[in-house]
Order: structure tokens, then sequence, then C-alpha cells
């Protein structure tokens, strides 16, 4: 089984590379015994003239960071789709591949603001808690991990590329913005504005990004 950290900071990876210029299309755990280690495998949907060599230079500059302790080089390998494919099929005969998808959506929580501890915050970046709580008709910011892979538009901003969508009350929200965090390694930023039918009290929400769904959480809001 794959450890659930090997699988966030591989979300995390690919995300810094998708922000980087390098497209990833599927995403593996392998090992071809047992007693081996898993390695990372992903697939370049656009390796160009040069091969995967800029893909790498690429990780080398993420990995440099420091901040993904359990992914070092020699377990990352970086594939041509069609070289990937090979791998994982090879992998796969003796059941030693863990694929998992590229949107794996996990709401952040931080151990203070509200009562569940959540990364969300009013407009102002104001932690919302029992005391500070949401209000109908506002824009919240809520922080998540896992939203796969990104695209850059002219404003600077990279934005997943994933449909997203944020439920809350029994309501569907379209946000109003979904992508990586500004001044943030590997950290998705969703701004959504609370329906005004929301009425008083706790209500569940979580994010929704293509087909995948993420944790439940209580969020407090006022009348």
């Amino acid at each position: 089984m794959v450890e659930k950290i090997l699988v966030d900071e591989a979300a995390t990876l690919i995300a810094e590379l998708e922000h980087a210029g390098i497209p990833i299309s599927a995403a593996a755990y392998v090992r071809p015994e047992d007693a081996e280690p898993w390695k990372l495998v992903l697939a370049c949907t656009d390796a160009g003239t040069q091969g995967v060599r800029p893909a790498y230079a690429k990780l080398a500059e993420v990995l440099k960071k420091g901040h993904l302790k359990h992914l070092p080089t020699e377990t990352i390998q970086i594939l041509e789709p069609a070289h990937y494919s090979r791998i994982v099929e090879v992998a796969a005969e003796v059941a030693n591949v863990r694929s998992f998808p590229l949107s794996a959506p996990a709401i952040v929580l931080t151990g203070n603001g509200a009562e569940e501890g959540l990364a969300i915050t009013h407009a102002d970046y104001r932690p919302i808690t029992q005391l500070d709580p949401a209000k109908p008709g506002e824009i919240i910011l809520i922080y998540a991990t896992g939203l796969g892979s990104v695209i850059q538009g002219p404003d600077g901003l990279s934005r997943v590329q994933a449909p997203t969508r944020v439920e809350i009350g029994g309501i569907a929200i379209a946000p109003n913005f979904a992508g990586l965090a500004p001044h943030h390694q590997g950290l998705y930023q969703i701004n959504a504005r609370i329906p005004q039918a929301v009425k008083a009290g706790p209500h569940r929400l979580r994010i929704v990004a293509g087909a995948v769904r993420s944790n439940w959480v209580d969020l407090p809001i006022a009348s």
C-alpha cells in the first residue's frame, strides 16, 4: 500500500511541474519487486524535440526547495506517454502499480481558526471562526491540496483545469477562482460566494474537482 504522504507529495510535485509549464497527463507509483521501494512514474504529454530533459530540469528545481521530504530524485521517473504505459502495464501484471487521480482534493486543516481547524478565511484573510463566522453573500477563500493540473492565464494566475465546484448547504457553487494560491508552494485557493439562501448555522462544505470529492468540513455561518 502506498502511504498517503507519498500520494500527497506527488500531487504537490505535479502541481508545481504544471505551474512551470511541464504538462503531466498520468501518474502512478510502481515497483518491479515487492522488496523494492515505490517509484513515482509521470507521463509528460508534451516532450517535444528535447524529450523529457526540460521536465527533469524543472524537477530538479522543484526538489531543490526541500519541501518534498519523501520524494528523492532517484525515485522519480518522467516518461513520454507510450513509455509510461509500458512501464505501468508491466508493473500491473504483478499487481505492483498504484495509479492515482491527478485530482485528489482535500480542504486544509490548520489546527486553529474554526472548530474544525479550517484554512478558510474571509476575503480580507481573517480566519472564519465561531466568533467570526461567514455570512450569506460574502466571498470566502478556501485553501486546499490535490486539485490537479493547472494552466497559467494572461493575468499570471494558474487556474485548475478540472471542472471545480464548491458544495455548501446543499447548494453547488461555481467558484470565482480555483487555482494555485499566490505566494504559496503547492497550495490551492478557491474563492466562492456563499449563496444568500444559506441560513445561519454550521453548514457542511466540500470541494468537487472533476468527479473526485474532498473531505466534508463544517463552516459556521451567521445570519
